[in-house]
């Protein structure tokens, strides 16, 4: 009699391919969750810092201009109108700093940052906490 060999679906080669490729993929998984986390999930991507914030527009930017005061940012250029704000500011370097705040709702907006062009995460971060601290 011929035994048949019982098939056990997983097989180890296939364990180390997605072991593999579960570590390839660490960094863009982290990314992922964030962007999935919803309201007030803070992303870091292409060097821009970006957060969903469950407060209008108006409010986010004006906290945005007392948090560049604050922090002794001078505001270069600053433009609204009901759905968009844009406020460029500057570093003692040279480097740019460029928020975007967008509205989403009566109630939540999105907020991005920029400094320079490949980004500079622990200052738009000590910005968006200074922000929050104006909300």
């Amino acid at each position: 009699m011929i035994r048949k060999r019982a098939k056990t679906g997983i097989t180890w080669w296939r364990v180390a391919l997605l072991l593999a490729l579960s570590i390839q993929m660490c960094g863009c998984v982290g990314i992922l969750v964030g962007a999935a986390g919803g309201a007030g999930a803070v992303t870091w991507l292409k060097g821009e810092l970006k957060e969903d914030i469950g407060k209008s527009l108006n409010e986010v930017y004006e906290a945005t201009v007392e948090a560049l005061v604050e922090l002794e940012l001078p505001t270069v250029e600053q433009k609204k109108d009901a759905m968009t704000a844009k406020i460029v500011s500057s570093l003692a370097d040279g480097k740019d700093i460029k928020i975007h705040i967008k509205s989403l709702t009566d109630t939540s907006s999105k907020i991005s940052i920029r400094i320079g062009t490949l980004g500079d995460k622990p200052m738009s971060r000590k910005i968006l906490s200074t922000i929050h601290k104006h909300l």
